[in-house]
């Protein structure tokens, strides 16, 4: 039981990190999830490493973070299509007082 309070724990706290990302993300705030993917990939591990009987009880805790991790993405790909019509829009501005600038003599 140990192992499955530790990835229950575990699974809690990367759902607490992507919740709180998800709501940086939609604030259009950056966000650091670098070891986001490894933790996540340690807890995976470590309940295929369970037998399925013991680790039956985590998969509504699994299918959730899935949901989460999904939305979080969906997420991250608006906010950087936002960021790079940003740059674009940004790019047009600068062409554009370039080519109505004044030539240097």
């Amino acid at each position: 039981m140990k192992d499955v309070d530790r990835i229950r724990r575990g699974l809690q706290e990367v759902a607490s990190a992507v919740s709180l990302a998800r709501t940086k993300v939609e604030a259009g705030q950056l966000i650091d999830i670098a070891g986001l993917e490894s933790r996540v990939d340690e807890l995976c591990q470590a309940t295929l490493a369970l037998e399925r009987e013991v680790a039956q009880p985590l998969k509504p805790s699994l299918l959730s973070l899935v949901d989460d991790l999904n939305r979080l993405s969906e997420g991250l790909k608006k906010q950087h299509c936002e960021v790079a019509a940003e740059l674009q829009g940004s790019h047009s501005h600068s062409q554009a007082a370039a080519a109505y600038r004044k030539p240097r003599e």
